[in-house]
């Protein structure tokens, strides 16, 4: 038998050619000689390389790589978003494409991922993605006191009034915030001919090498250097107790003050570690959603949330999906829904996002704390807006070099089952204007996991607007 390449393995990665072996087999059989063209031996830092420049690299930290892309001309109805799986191993090999490194994977590997939400009594939940990391690790907490930043305990996964061990929890606030961790993970956002392409690595705590030029999520980055180990981010919507927002359960959520009064109640007797709901971690919660269903429609896998009423509900609804993802009401239209344990992710009252602006300079971001609500300090990423005093259904979002894990959209015209099937209220000309995301009780179908308002100055103050606390550590 002739010896295999890692060429041959490349070009035959959707078929295999009736290669069953696992990841090290195939990578045994490869003859290493000349795996590639222009292949330029293993990686050095020191050397510089051209594009299409092939190396190799050896000590790798073992994953999973899923990844999903948007195709550049979706249909409209279907996107026909495909989802891929490969493998990180030992030795893995590589292209220098466009500046950066493109993985060459041999071929893809068969796993089952998927998740069935929960819907009303009888649809029941079903997940596999429970047990790849970061999923797994997505659990509502119980922190220590309302100031503190470390966990107290962990909810049980499928009821949030008992501990992770069956005995009764505390979710009032008695014990302390109930929040929803979410650990570093590492992740790729590229546009490529086909699409924009996301890419989740299930590293959990590496200790070896990473897959070259890939980092923990641009959430977790801090603006000093290095990376937060976790985000917290609340499971239910904000309510005030004295001077601070907090997250309890049988409440009603914190309304009718500004983005400003939440960010201060968010930090009062703590520090900017402590904020709303921030675009970065709006961003990172939808990479995870694209990630786990290969689907834009949120409404129509997790339901359409509390959006056909005339009021906001307590905290709560959803106690008993736990970290569930769905709903448990019988009401499709107005059954509150919950993603991973965060209750009502879109609908019932908007939450105020910080660090995210639209003024007629353009796009201005920012995931520096001490930078919230000051426009004239955040990074102007795109100086021309798409969109102005236009409102829609979106169907697609702004290609922004070096911001590519974000989702502003930047054309309309579909409709709540096309394309990304929410809405979007566009930048008002000559103002400057802040997000609030996900709509709220009377929106009906606009709402939903990429539903954005961009329309509203710092000033407003409403009784359908709220927000979440987050925490980073």
């Amino acid at each position: 038998m002739a010896a295999i390449t890692m060429k041959d393995l490349q070009d035959r990665k959707l078929e295999k050619g009736g290669y069953t072996g696992t990841a090290q087999d195939l990578a045994n059989k490869v003859s290493l000689a000349v795996p590639y063209d222009n292949y330029k031996g293993v990686y050095s830092s020191g050397t510089s390389y051209k594009d299409g420049d092939v190396v190799s690299m050896d000590g790798h930290e073992t994953c999973y790589v899923i990844e999903v892309t948007i195709p550049e001309n979706p249909d409209p109805v279907l996107p026909k978003m495909f989802r891929k799986v490969y493998r990180i191993t030992d030795r893995m090999f590589y292209c220098r494409q466009n500046g950066s490194w493109e993985i060459l994977f041999p071929y893809e590997e068969k796993i089952d991922f998927y998740t069935i939400p929960q819907k009303g009594t009888t649809q029941q939940y079903q997940s596999t993605v429970d047990n790849f990391y970061p999923y797994s690790k997505m659990k509502r907490v119980v922190m220590n006191g309302l100031n503190g930043t470390t966990e107290k305990y962990e909810l049980h996964n499928t009821d949030s009034t008992k501990q992770a061990n069956g005995t009764a929890a505390k979710i009032d606030g008695t014990d302390g915030n109930v929040m929803v961790r979410l650990p570093k993970f590492y992740s790729e956002v590229k546009f490529t001919p086909q699409g924009k392409r996301y890419r989740l690595y299930t590293y959990e705590n590496p200790s070896k090498k990473v897959a070259l030029g890939i980092k923990p999520n641009p959430l977790f980055e801090k603006v000093s250097g290095g990376y937060f180990d976790k985000c917290y981010i609340s499971a239910y919507e904000g309510s005030q107790q004295g001077s601070q927002l907090i997250s309890r359960s049988g409440v009603a959520p914190k309304v009718s003050i500004t983005q400003a009064a939440f960010r201060d109640l968010c930090r009062q007797g703590r520090n900017t570690n402590w904020n709303i709901l921030t675009y970065y971690q709006v961003c990172a919660l939808q990479f995870l959603f694209i990630i786990e269903f290969a689907e834009l429609n949120a409404q129509k896998l997790l339901g359409q949330g509390r959006a056909n009423t005339s009021s906001a509900s307590s905290a709560g609804t959803t106690n008993a999906l736990g970290n569930r993802s769905g709903r448990i009401s019988t009401d499709d239209s107005n059954g509150n829904i919950s993603y991973r344990g965060i209750e009502d992710w879109y609908a019932n009252i908007w939450d105020f996002v910080d660090g995210l602006m639209l003024s007629n300079a353009g796009y201005h971001i920012t995931n520096d704390p001490t930078k919230f609500g000051n426009m004239s300090a955040m990074v102007n990423i795109k100086k021309t807006l798409s969109l102005n005093n236009t409102n829609g259904y979106i169907t697609a979002m702004e290609k922004l070099d070096g911001y590519e894990f974000t989702n502003i959209p930047c054309a309309l015209g579909g409709n709540d089952q096309t394309y990304y099937c929410d809405y979007f209220w566009s930048h008002d000309k000559d103002e400057q204007n802040i997000a609030l995301f996900g709509g709220d009780w009377d929106d009906g179908a606009r709402c939903g996991a990429f539903c954005l308002s961009c329309d509203n100055v710092a000033s407003v103050a409403w009784s359908g607007d709220g927000s979440r606390l987050s925490i980073m550590v």
